[in-house]
């Protein structure tokens, strides 16, 4: 990770470490911004979570753990859907293009079913 310097420590664990800091702050040229840093050991390993939802109360730390995992399982079912309905692979960058792939496989998808 990046430089960041920790303005307040909510609270820390074997498993857990829960802190505010602040990002950039040794960099100069951009603002610094206030972000809490979530780390949460999984077995042997320690994952790192960022969130700009700054008071615990508001956002446990395992939930933010948790959401990201969630994250990842919604982004494997769209993946599956673009794959079902052929659109992976998209080839043209207009919404009229995309809209007219996506109702040509939806109407085949639909007589085949």
């Amino acid at each position: 990770m990046g430089t960041y310097q920790v303005q307040k420590t909510f609270s820390q664990s074997a498993n857990l470490v829960d802190q505010l800091v602040l990002l950039g702050h040794k960099r100069g040229k951009n603002k610094p911004i206030t972000v809490r840093l979530v780390q949460v050991r999984h077995g042997k390993s320690w994952y790192s979570y960022i969130t700009s939802v700054l008071e615990p109360g508001d956002l446990p730390p395992y939930v933010v753990a948790d959401l990201y995992a969630r994250r990842w399982e919604i982004e494997t079912a769209f993946f599956l859907v673009k794959r079902l309905l052929n659109l992976a692979y998209i080839w043209t960058g207009s919404i009229n293009g995309v809209k007219l792939l996506s109702l040509g496989d939806l109407a085949v998808l639909c007589c085949v079913a």
